[in-house]
């Protein structure tokens, strides 16, 4: 775990905050709706095909049902090939239908390795039209939330996923529920 702060020269860290978007397009639930207006705010980049993102979303579930005045913002980085692009294109195209994290979860519980075609499977078994999706997906609002992570991702550093931003604290790879908690603690007393 790093502090931001130190190598961030001129405010450039506090720009780069303020370029990530805290607001969420529309709560898919009345639960997601309240997290929104949380001030603790977690950033994970993932990628769907990365086995320590799986392990991470479960110890950030954990944290979630721990403490639940944090909200948690995902930020996709699909830095390996494709198939990691297009599940987080299907992820973010899911938005349209109401069901990006339905499919985020289904997504990361996936225990086998994706491809193109299981994507649609996950999707089309939690309830998302895949035609639809399909077509939502080629949507360039799409494709510049990914460059926009992208960019953002590589500004701060982040090598790799997960990585997660707790406040001003970037802490790449997997953190366990301790670790989480004194982040967030640490966050919460600046």
């Amino acid at each position: 775990m790093s502090s931001l702060r130190g190598f961030v020269v001129g405010g450039l860290f506090s720009a780069l905050l303020l370029a990530l978007p805290l607001a969420a397009p529309a709560a898919e639930s009345p639960e997601a709706a309240r997290r929104q207006e949380i001030e603790t705010v977690v950033r994970e980049y993932l990628r769907y095909q990365c086995g320590y993102c799986k392990g991470q979303a479960i110890e950030l579930r954990k944290l979630l049902q721990s403490d639940p005045d944090i909200r948690l913002v995902y930020k996709e980085l699909p830095i390996l090939g494709p198939v990691s692009t297009f599940a987080a294109r299907a992820a973010l195209a899911a938005r349209g239908q109401g069901k990006y994290e339905t499919l985020h979860a289904a997504l990361m519980a996936a225990s086998e390795r994706l491809t193109e075609q299981g994507v649609l499977q996950i999707a089309a078994q939690v309830g998302l039209d895949a035609a639809r999706l399909e077509k939502d997906m080629a949507d360039p609002a799409v494709a510049e939330t990914l460059a926009r992570s992208a960019r953002l991702g590589e500004a701060l550093g982040i090598r790799g996923t997960p990585a997660l931003i707790v406040g001003t604290e970037l802490a790449p790879g997997a953190a366990d529920l301790d670790a989480l908690k004194r982040l967030v603690g640490q966050a919460r007393k600046k």
